[in-house]
């Protein structure tokens, strides 16, 4: 049988080729799970978006993507929704879904640098 993940120093996160080591991983899903706890008492957009980032970073971007649009209906000007969801694009090769919500990103906030140096 495979060795279990456990063993490994390293776990290749997503598409992006990214190495998390499992301490880092380990953090990140015991942060997913303290958001889930507080979320089913009350669903706010910020612990959406964070949920969503902390996916994207554990390379579940399909669980990213479902978190941080859920985010943005709830607050359609919230800029950093908008910010990893553009990383997530960009990932996923899909540049101009990156590029227009970098572009919503300079409407909200024409002085964010990130949005500039993405572009």
């Amino acid at each position: 049988s495979p060795t279990p993940y456990e063993t490994y120093d390293t776990v290749e996160v997503g598409d992006s080729g990214e190495k998390l080591n499992l301490e880092a991983r380990k953090i990140l899903e015991e942060e997913i799970d303290k958001l889930n706890k507080r979320m089913n008492a009350q669903l706010t957009a910020f612990d959406l978006c964070r949920r969503g980032t902390l996916n994207r970073k554990l390379g579940l971007l399909k669980l990213a993507l479902d978190d941080i649009n859920g985010a943005l209906r709830m607050e359609p000007n919230f800029v950093d929704a908008y910010w990893q969801r553009h990383l997530i694009h960009f990932v996923q090769n899909r540049k101009d879904e990156a590029l227009d919500d970098l572009n919503v990103i300079l409407k909200i906030n024409r002085t964010h640098s990130g949005a500039y140096l993405s572009r």
